[in-house]
């Protein structure tokens, strides 16, 4: 059996922000008999990387905090906060089964759904048939959405009864067991796992678009000298974080609309 950690980012509701155009979900899949191995590492991380912070009472890993050196870690060094990236990215690609996202471009979209309920059904679809693959089953674990949550309660026992209803195609859920089951995300580290890589694939989304558009307005025709003379420390830092679970299997990467 596979738990499917879900968080998002990105997050402003129905409005189309053209500073965060991209709401997307990430979901990290995990074997039952990995989940312990996972939590004790995040664990360790946190009490070996920040071991005065990890003490407070609701401290937790948030991708935008420790880019931004906010909230629990303000005040500590870049490349601290960078390390514990990376090693949070190793973890996941050691221990967890695969990572999937689904995102909509908010300034293209016409529809009137939530961006959440959206992105959570290019995840469902593409999910079945994987864990249909491993002949398994799987429990969907996601942060708390309230503004969305009754939605996807109703949006999951449609997909089991009568099929997905949103993309290309109609998918049948019949190897997600039960409901979507919403934590706090203090009191998940794997929720928190999950919200930095989700964190970071959409960081890395946008930066690559920038770099993309500054290298074509360069002239220049080494792209790869370019990028070297031109990304600064902090892109560095976001390429550095996703290399560290680029080799995780990826079940799901759609950005909609096109």
């Amino acid at each position: 059996m596979y738990l499917a950690y879900m968080d998002e980012s990105g997050n402003t509701g129905r409005r189309a922000d053209p500073d965060q155009p991209f709401h997307l979900i990430g979901c990290l899949v995990v074997e039952d008999r990995n989940v312990r191995a996972l939590e004790d590492k995040l664990l360790s991380i946190a009490n070996e990387r920040f071991p005065n912070e990890a003490q407070r009472v609701g401290f937790e890993f948030h991708g935008s905090e420790l880019f931004g050196g906010s909230g629990d870690f303000t005040g500590i060094a870049p490349a601290q906060r960078v390390a514990a990236c990376i090693e949070i990215a190793e973890a996941c690609s050691e221990y967890a089964a695969a990572f999937g996202w689904g995102a909509v471009d908010k300034l293209k979209s016409a529809a009137n759904e939530h961006p959440h309920r959206i992105a959570f059904q290019f995840i469902v679809e593409r999910l079945e048939p994987w864990l249909s693959s491993k002949d398994s089953f799987g429990l969907l674990i996601a942060d708390e959405q309230q503004e969305v949550e009754a939605d996807l309660f109703a949006d999951i026992i449609h997909a089991k009864r009568h099929g997905t209803f949103w993309g290309f195609r109609t998918i049948r859920i019949t190897r997600i067991i039960d409901s979507v089951h919403f934590v706090k995300s203090h009191n998940s580290p794997i929720i928190q796992a999950c919200d930095v890589i989700t964190y970071f694939q959409l960081k890395r989304m946008y930066q690559r678009r920038e770099l993309d558009r500054l290298f074509n307005e360069s002239g220049s025709d080494n792209r790869e000298h370019w990028m070297k003379k031109n990304m600064s420390r902090s892109q560095q830092g976001v390429k550095d974080i996703c290399a560290a679970f680029s080799d995780i299997e990826i079940f799901r990467a759609k950005l909609w609309p096109k």
